[in-house]
């Protein structure tokens, strides 16, 4: 019971400082959509280190969830691009 309360504790504020680490150095809104990225790192955990085996829909769930990502993520990544180098140019 020791080394669970640990291991949670541990993922805890590994995943607590990850995130406030990144809201320093990224864009809100990609980190905002980057959370919606919990429940495919869970699964792949799950498969990691419990063998437990996805089901289909949730195999299709994942590939939704991270082609939209990518999909909103990449847009605004290029649209800040976009203002960055008008930026650099007006200057």
């Amino acid at each position: 019971i020791i080394i669970i309360v640990i291991s949670g504790s541990v993922q805890t504020v590994l995943a607590l400082f990850l995130w406030y680490d990144s809201l320093k150095n990224l864009n809100i809104q990609i980190v905002s959509i980057l959370s919606y990225l919990d429940p495919v790192f869970a699964i792949i955990f799950a498969l990691v280190f419990l063998g437990q085996i996805p089901s289909l829909y949730t195999i299709i769930g994942g590939i939704l969830l991270i082609g939209s990502g990518m999909l909103v993520t990449g847009n605004t990544i290029r649209k800040y691009n976009r203002h960055l180098i008008n930026n650099i140019n007006n200057t």
